[in-house]
């Protein structure tokens, strides 16, 4: 059993390295008090651990970064550990659960009875002084990253000339002489450290300097890293929602613009919030699960909850099946007065105009195609349908769904008849709108088994895959709630024809309100207005509709 009191620690990388090494002392000098630890490390980054309660600091003068192994000059007594994260091939990503981890693992290596536990994340304490800083100031990592995992360099002289009303400070030398930019490339880490604690926006490239920024008065802060690969690692705190990762300078100058200009939108505020989701980021459970609940808050920020209008059993099979059939939705008068909007209308042949042949056609006994949809602007001029878009069982069946007030961000009509084809969404797919989000289906025509029944594949809406299905058939004027993230279909048609009214719910103005070119028909306000209140809630349910 090595000696469990006497600690070599040491790095042999560059500056971040180090700072993320700085929390894990004091957490080992906190829970192991009698541990006598001599800290190594090059003589040019000795100053970043002066503070810190180790018995001796050990200084190797070496040419810049040269990464010699310390093992040789570890003390007659002690330990050798290694602190590099990269020295393992999961604990590569800067964070403070790999930073721990390789801790743990190498005093487990050397027999040493010493474990730390990831229970807070905590700031990586450097001296602190006052500096004097401009108000409404931005610190801004702008050197070179010596370790060649960024290549953005960013243009002082646009960024400040873009923003003149912020201050740069630049902790590398820059190409501005402008009055708004402060060269700070003579200070050293500790010096910028105290700097940015009074920055209101941090921008960084993921390197050492960019590590002086996780203080507690930086909590709260927007953090933006550009140009580092946002799915190879994150930083420090994983879950920290203010660490933004954006690609270019352009996205760069867009945030800021969104954060100095105005107060952020619903969508602005949840675009920031996902931005690290990928570029599918409905199409995994995980994914939906994590960022669904963050959308939700947001939206209860901006807009309050509507009373309960729906039973506990409803509210319960949704949930538990992933659908709920309503019946008698529409009366048969009702019905008639939605289908006689598609009289003599022409139409296009695919489930959602955008994704037709952009040819117009008349629906009738001599139309050659399995499908035709209407332009959505038709139904809008309803107020019939407008009103039962917004009906109240409905939407408050959608707000305990998602957590928040829905919002309405597509409508389409379509027919289908029997051809002896299969179209693409008669075959079993899931549906990848937003991370929560529900369809509702009203048929306009009596369906059964045999003229396109809807068929859905209950408890599969998280996830799941099962054989049990269920064909739900239906009087006109029937009605389906269903989150279509579960596996479902249209059932081809063995006979006649079938007309189906389809609006969905979601949780902001996800990637398929535009994919599916539904804000393509937006409409004047006053044509969905003009048979309904004017207030809060159905603004926000429409919002996506209007113009």
């Amino acid at each position: 059993m090595a000696i469990m009191n006497k600690l070599f620690l040491w790095i042999n990388q560059s500056n971040g390295d180090i700072l993320s090494a700085i929390p894990l002392v004091f957490k080992l000098k906190e829970k192991y008090p009698d541990t006598e630890i001599v800290f190594g490390c090059f003589s040019q980054q000795s100053y970043l651990i002066e503070h810190l309660p180790i018995n001796k600091i050990l200084a190797v003068n070496t040419p810049d970064h040269n990464r010699i192994d310390f093992t040789p000059f570890c003390p007659e007594g002690f330990t050798s550990i290694c602190l590099w994260l990269g020295q393992y091939t999961d604990t590569y990503a800067h964070n403070w659960e790999n930073t721990i981890l390789v801790f743990n693992r190498k005093c487990q290596e050397n027999n040493i009875d010493i474990r730390l536990d990831v229970d807070e994340y905590p700031e990586i304490l450097l001296p602190k002084f006052d500096v004097d800083v401009a108000e409404n100031s931005v610190w801004i990592e702008n050197g070179l990253s010596r370790s060649g995992h960024n290549f953005t360099n960013f243009d002082i002289d646009k960024l400040s000339s873009t923003f003149p009303k912020l201050n740069f400070y630049t902790t590398a030398k820059t190409n501005s002489s402008r009055s708004n930019v402060f060269d700070m490339s003579d200070k050293n880490l500790i010096y910028h450290a105290n700097i940015n604690k009074k920055c209101k926006y941090i921008i960084g490239k993921g390197s050492g300097p960019f590590f002086t920024s996780f203080s507690h008065e930086n909590v709260d802060k927007n953090k933006i890293v550009v140009g580092y690969n946002k799915n190879y690692a994150k930083f420090w705190n994983v879950n920290d929602s203010k660490i933004v990762y954006l690609d270019t300078e352009i996205d760069l100058i867009k945030f800021i613009e969104i954060l100095e200009n105005k107060t952020m939108t619903v969508d602005e505020e949840i675009e920031l919030a996902v931005r690290d989701a990928g570029q599918l980021p409905y199409h995994e459970v995980a994914n939906k699960n994590k960022y669904a609940p963050i959308c939700a808050d947001i939206v209860n920020k901006h807009i309050p909850k509507i009373e309960k209008s729906h039973s506990e059993e409803d509210e319960q099979f949704l949930k538990e099946n992933g659908y709920l059939v309503i019946k008698n939705f529409l009366s048969r008068d009702e019905v008639e007065q939605i289908k006689s909007l598609t009289a003599n209308v022409p139409g296009y042949n695919a489930h959602v105009p955008v994704h037709s042949d952009k040819v117009l056609r008349v629906y009738d006994s001599n139309y050659p195609f399995n499908v035709l949809s209407y332009s959505p602007e038709h139904f809008y001029k309803s107020s019939l349908v407008v009103n039962k878009m917004r009906d109240p069982k409905i939407v408050s069946l959608a707000q305990s769904y998602f957590d928040c007030f829905p919002t309405i961000y597509s409508l389409n009509c379509w027919w289908h008849k029997y051809t002896n084809q299969v179209y693409g969404t008669q075959q079993n797919h899931r549906d990848y709108d937003d991370f929560r989000f529900l369809a509702f289906f009203i048929y306009l025509s009596d369906i059964d088994a045999s003229n396109g029944p809807h068929v859905f594949y209950p408890k599969t809406q998280n996830g799941e895959f099962s054989e049990d299905k269920k064909m739900i058939l239906g009087r006109a004027g029937t009605a389906v709630l269903a989150d279509t993230y579960a596996i479902h279909r249209g059932q081809p048609l063995l006979r006649g024809e079938r007309l189906l009214l389809w609006w969905r719910y979601g949780i902001h103005l996800n990637k398929m309100h535009y994919g599916d070119g539904n804000h393509l028909f937006r409409v004047d306000k006053e044509e969905i207005f003009s048979s309904i209140e004017d207030n809060l809630h159905n603004e926000y349910l429409f919002r996506a509709l209007v113009k």
